[in-house]
């Protein structure tokens, strides 16, 4: 029964609300954008409220550098050189991972071995962060461009 409605089930709603839309810079003068208002992703990993938190993990150590009015476009830069990629990476994943559970992706079907094999390796560099790490490379970032 559920290949038969499988096959014929209308399976595009996943993507209604997903727009393949790249922020090329998530800051501008004293305009920041964080969480959705900066990289929105779809649903399919749950990882869309966890950035927003790593965006503000990452300012709130930034803004803590800042000493004078002129460097808050430095941090700004800074937040962006280092959470862009991560983010975007996640959105990237977060899509992938829609088209292989609606099946628009490859032809996978409904074999769990190859299910799990395809989605397992969209996990590991969401949740095997340093977040030290990465809030240390974004001061390092602003250090260097604040100078």
């Amino acid at each position: 029964m559920i290949e038969l409605l499988l096959e014929n089930a209308d399976l595009r709603a996943y993507s209604q609300w997903d727009h393949e839309i790249d922020a090329p810079i998530y800051a501008k003068n004293r305009l920041c954008m964080i969480g959705d208002a900066a990289h929105a992703m779809t649903p399919w990993q749950g990882s869309g409220a966890g950035q927003a938190f790593e965006d503000v993990m990452a300012l709130k150590a930034l803004l803590k550098e800042v000493r004078e009015p002129g460097q808050l476009n430095a941090a700004f830069k800074a937040y962006g050189e280092v959470r862009r990629p991560r983010t975007q990476k996640i959105v990237a994943s977060s899509r992938g991972m829609g088209h292989i559970i609606c099946r628009h992706g490859p032809s996978i079907g409904l074999d769990p071995d190859k299910i799990l094999e395809a989605l397992a390796s969209r996990w590991g560099f969401i949740y095997r962060i340093d977040l030290k790490e990465h809030k240390k490379a974004a001061v390092e970032s602003f250090l260097t461009s604040a100078k």
